[in-house]
């Protein structure tokens, strides 16, 4: 790990700590589904002005992954992020408004993928 992870993970935890819906999440929580988004680059951090304002993660699940995931969203694990190529959305944070931004952002860069969420 070095200084720009530790920047990163500074960036989406203040992102959370202004989301009405994530900010009451336990730092377990933030770890759970922060920690493998940055590990494995499967996250997209928008930044204006040097302030981070929008942040989505996804992991790419085999079809068993995904099963279980629908029924408990809080089972995934590190390894299950890239077990398949069935893409969801595990994280999405726009506090500010700027979540339709983010949106053409993600749909630019996977234009002609399937993401579920």
């Amino acid at each position: 790990m070095n200084q720009s992870y530790f920047n990163l993970l500074g960036n989406i935890t203040w992102l959370w700590m202004n989301s009405s819906l994530h900010k009451e999440w336990s730092c377990e929580l933030l770890a759970r589904n922060v920690i493998p988004a940055i590990e494995n680059e499967q996250y997209m951090l928008l930044i204006d002005n040097g302030i981070p304002i929008a942040y989505c993660s996804w992991a790419d699940l085999n079809l068993e992954t995904e099963v279980k995931y629908i029924k408990d969203i809080s089972s995934l694990t590190p390894e299950e992020w890239q077990s398949g190529d069935r893409r969801w959305i595990i994280d999405w944070v726009a506090p500010f408004g700027h979540s339709q931004l983010l949106y053409k952002k993600m749909c630019q860069k996977y234009a002609d993928t399937l993401v579920r969420s």
